[in-house]
């Protein structure tokens, strides 16, 4: 347990109970008092409370109001931007006080504080900031971490930094706050620190599911479930859980005539409503109210009145992809838990309803809990902070540790952006440090600084890290591209913004131009502060630039683009087409609507994963499981300007390859941005032992028509085995078969035109010592002298005893065969017209034996021939020259 040594909050229990008797009780207040007592006496506190207890606005008032943190400021995390601020104007209405007085809050791009603010609702992001700066969380009283159970990264984050800040602050004060966590591990990792637990006062509900899949589009599911659950008897209001803002609006839409016709009250909740909107949906109402919300409805919000639920069972969670280095909000099913918090929302009041727009299988199939974002997701951004301030946290500093291959990843992501060396930031890192921005789109805003662009890139920035500005984002561009002049979709959403800057954001041009009067006020303010924070204007001449540089923004904003991304170079498969092969060799879909329809060479900015896409399979790209990419915004590129400007990631590569045409190996040689080719250029290769595997491979498919003396190839190997003997070179080369031979003759060469000048004799014999190849020539000659001077071939086959042939009169006088080396020969003796008419191994046999009987048949078809008696002592017929 985190003891302390503070004093005792004197009157603090009493303030409580005032500020409870003065308001309607919630569940949570029976929790306050014991909870000023324990932060009296320890350093941190874990609470867990069901949905709609009140612990987001009453405890931090409880603390106020009981001077915890002797004075200093009280800051509340909220998850979204949505709930900090509907929380802090809840409680400053409570307290009859001006938002931004008592009672204030900040969030990104956005602030309503003053020097009197002592209570501060703020999204994680924001403590962060705070605790990784340079007062390092100075001047915290208490910071309470209210819906811990959601696990985003800077939930992590924050509670990792603030235990450190607890042993070395006396007087700091953490509370853990929700209503569906692990707070033993919490309060364990704290400490062991106290736990309080709030039952709470959650009515009877009845829970219902689909009895089988619906296959008809979300809003027509959610629609029919509205009109459905609005006409069966009973009272309460209606609050329907859908993944996101796109969702809610087409729903929306298709309920407004039926809200119309039977009086309801239709609402929609999402971050990108005004302030007072967002306040309208979730204040009680005179009529029933149906209100459409994402998942802020979940927890941090209360919505009044709600009696009935309607569960989409999805929600836009983040997902990283570590095969393609990217992070994007993907519809998925809701764990158990947030179902289970959905619907906690219907039974505050009275008992309540709830419908779950899925089975009840697919419910008891979904995981318990959702897997902390630290285990998921992109850890750059928090690495940079902690490396800013100098730490390097190990896998037990967490409450659950990242994976050690995320980590990487992210540390490999910050050196190649040249943000860090190693766990140390550069000069570049420190400057991005302070951008309100994710390293990818700090480095984006840096090197459109240092190119000239400075307020181009950082409305690219804005542009890029809000939502897009476009209503429908998803509709045809092309004729506005072409009549503003862009190839590009970034940089058509700049001429979109600058021409509503000229129109002075004016509400109806804003809507002729298709555009969101709320996302372009977002984008408008965020551009706003990252230029503040930028530090300078832009200059008129950058030192280190071209000229050409500053004189053509599109082509800077390019390269600080590609400065931001440089893994995601892309290039088109074939001109006009939408399929592209990415940098790491993965293949993507440009999207339709995109105006980058020309462009070879391509930067993928935004980009999503979608299933069942196949990877590509070109040479050198690597394969990948069976995901898709589809790129939403893409920007041209040039590859003069990657080799001007990026030249340190480029590689040059040569790879060999079989031209089928001119039937030789190939060199190709490349310029690459990791699997994407910039230049080629193709040659006929220089003799390696690749280049002759490669001519071996091709020639293997020809050999039958590749050596002109093929038969006198197979005689020569027959020679050669007739001499084989174990472990000597006639064995080696007797055996050796078509594909070794072929492997023999390819040495050095790179072409079927080489290898068929190739004399495939020698080539054998080349293999052979001269002492071999002598002996070869006298114990299995290629021909041999008969005794009336007649010279013959001799035939050798494998596995056949070697023969020869020739006529019968040129035998005579001989009274055994010729022989190659030991061995005896097969004879051919011959009749006149050349056919045989025996054949012998034995000469003596035949003339003992054989040739009476023929010398009669011969005698008598051929009489002009003489034709002795005894064959053995007639002297042959001389040879004709």
């Amino acid at each position: 347990m985190l003891s302390s040594e503070m004093p005792l909050l004197g009157a603090g229990q009493a303030a409580v109970e005032r500020a409870v008797t003065q308001s309607r009780a919630l569940p949570v207040d029976e929790l306050l008092g014991p909870l000023v007592s324990a932060l009296e006496s320890n350093r941190a506190v874990v609470v867990e409370a069901p949905p709609g207890a009140g612990k987001t606005t009453r405890v931090p008032r409880a603390l106020l109001e009981a001077g915890v943190g002797g004075g200093r400021e009280i800051w509340v995390t909220e998850p979204r931007r949505l709930a900090a601020r509907l929380a802090a104007s809840f409680v400053a209405k409570e307290l009859g006080s001006e938002l931004g007085g008592v009672v204030g809050y900040s969030v990104r791009f956005d602030e309503r504080a003053s020097a009197a603010t002592r209570l501060r609702f703020v999204t994680e992001g924001v403590l962060s900031r705070r605790l990784l700066g340079q007062d390092a969380g100075r001047e915290l009283g208490v910071v309470v971490l209210d819906e811990f159970h959601e696990r985003h990264v800077a939930t992590d984050l924050n509670l990792m930094l603030l235990a450190r800040r607890l042993q070395q602050d006396p007087a700091l004060r953490l509370v853990v706050m929700s209503a569906t966590l692990n707070a033993e591990a919490v309060s364990s990792y704290l400490g062991g620190c106290p736990r309080l637990r709030c039952e709470g006062r959650l009515f009877p509900l009845g829970i219902r599911h689909e009895t089988r899949e619906d296959d008809r589009p979300l809003y027509q599911r959610v629609s029919s479930a509205v009109k459905e659950l609005s006409l069966e008897p009973g009272e309460g209001d209606l609050l329907v859980f859908l993944p996101g803002a796109a969702e809610i609006n087409q729903t929306a839409k298709n309920l407004e005539p039926f809200a119309r016709d039977r009086g309801i009250s239709l609402h929609t909740l999402h971050g990108e409503m005004p302030l007072e909107a967002q306040a309208q949906a979730i204040a009680p109402s005179d009529r029933r109210k149906v209100v459409l919300s994402t998942n802020v409805a979940e927890s941090s919000v209360t919505v009044e009145g709600v009696t009935i639920v309607i569960d989409s069972g999805l929600a836009r969670i983040a997902e990283y992809s570590p095969w393609t280095g990217r992070q994007s909000l993907e519809i998925r099913p809701i764990a158990q838990a947030s179902a289970i918090q959905r619907a906690g929302r219907a039974g505050r009041t009275q008992p309540g309803r709830v419908l779950r727009l899925y089975t009840e299988a697919s419910f008891r199939a979904r995981p318990a809990q959702e897997k902390p974002e630290i285990q998921r997701l992109d850890l750059a951004e928090p690495l940079l902070a902690l490396y800013g301030v100098g730490l390097s946290p190990s896998p037990e500093d967490w409450l659950d540790a990242p994976s050690p291959g995320v980590v990487t990843s992210a540390r490999q992501l910050l050196e190649r952006l040249g943000l860090a060396q190693g766990e140390a930031l550069t000069a570049l890192g420190r400057r991005a440090l302070a951008l309100p921005l994710s390293p990818r789109l700090a480095r984006v805003v840096l090197e459109g600084e240092r190119l000239g662009i400075a307020e181009r890139a950082c409305l690219a920035a804005a542009l890029l890290s809000e939502r897009d500005i476009r209503v429908n984002a998803t509709g045809p561009l092309a004729s506005e591209a072409e009549l503003i002049g862009c190839d590009g979709d970034v940089d058509l959403l700049i001429e979109l913004f600058e021409q509503a800057r000229q129109e002075r954001f004016n509400e109806g041009a804003l809507r002729r131009s298709g555009l969101h009067r709320g996302r372009v006020a977002s984008v408008r303010q965020s551009a706003q502060q990252i230029r503040r924070e930028l530090g300078r204007r832009a200059r008129d001449g950058v030192d280190e630039a071209d000229e050409a540089d500053v004189a053509e923004p599109r082509r800077g904003l390019s390269l600080a683009l590609l400065a931001g991304f440089p893994d995601r170079v892309a290039r088109r498969r074939a001109p006009g087409s939408r399929e592209l092969i990415l940098a790491t060799g993965h293949v993507a879909t440009l999207a339709e609507e995109s105006v980058a329809k020309q462009p070879g060479l391509l930067l993928a900015v935004d980009a999503e994963d979608r299933a069942h896409a196949g990877p590509s399979r070109e040479r050198g790209e690597r394969r990948a499981p069976s995901r898709g990419i589809r790129v939403r915004l893409a920007e041209p590129l040039e590859a003069e300007w990657l080799l001007d400007h990026a030249a340190h990631e480029i590689s040059s590569k040569e790879e060999l390859d079989w031209d089928a045409a001119r039937e030789r190996v190939n060199v190709t040689s490349q310029l690459c941005w990791g699997a994407v080719v910039l230049d080629q250029s193709e040659r006929a290769a220089p003799p390696s032992d690749a280049a002759s595997a490669l001519l071996e491979r091709a020639a293997l498919a020809q050999q039958a028509n590749l050596f002109a003396q093929k038969d006198d190839l197979d005689g020569l190997l027959a020679r050669c085995a007739l001499l084989a003997r174990p472990g000597n070179a006639f064995e080696r080369v007797g055996s050796a078969g078509s594909r070794e031979l072929i492997a023999l003759a390819c040495r050095g060469k790179t072409s079927l035109a080489e290898l068929r000048q190739v004399d495939v004799q020698e080539l054998v014999l080349g293999e052979l010592e001269p002492s071999d190849r002598a002996r070869l020539e006298r114990e299995a000659p290629e021909h041999v002298m008969l005794d009336g001077g007649r010279r013959v071939r001799v035939h050798y086959e494998r596995d056949k005893q070697p023969w020869i042939e020739s006529r019968l009169q040129d035998f005579f006088g001989m009274k055994e065969g010729p022989r190659a080396g030991q061995t005896p020969l097969t004879l051919h003796l011959l009749a006149p017209n050349q056919r045989a008419v025996q054949v012998t191994s034995d000469l003596a046999g035949f003339w003992e034996r054989h040739y009476p009987s023929v010398r009669k048949e011969l005698a008598r078809r051929y009489p002009r021939h003489a034709w002795p008696e005894d064959g053995r002592v007639r002297p042959p017929p001389k040879p004709k020259r």
